[in-house]
C-alpha cells in the first residue's frame, strides 16, 4: 500500500488543501498548501502523499508535473 519514490516526483497543487499530520482525515490540519503550490511527494499511502516528516496531502487534488 505504501510507495516510496527513489526520486523527486514534484506535483502541483490545484486546490487550497489541508496538511494533515497522517494519511487520512482523521489525523489534525497542521498547515495548508495553496492554489498551484509545488511540492515535492516522498512516499504515499492509498491515495494520500507524505511531502514532509509527519505532513501528508491529499493526492486527489494534485497533478504530477
Amino acid at each position: 500500500r505504501s510507495t516510496l519514490f527513489p526520486y523527486t516526483t514534484l506535483f502541483r497543487s490545484s486546490y487550497c488543501l489541508r496538511i494533515r499530520s497522517g494519511p487520512s482525515t482523521d489525523y489534525g490540519k497542521v498547515g495548508e498548501l495553496y492554489d498551484g503550490a509545488i511540492v515535492s511527494v516522498l512516499e504515499t499511502d492509498g491515495s494520500w502523499g507524505k511531502i514532509s516528516g509527519d505532513m501528508w496531502i491529499s493526492m486527489d487534488y494534485v497533478k504530477e508535473i
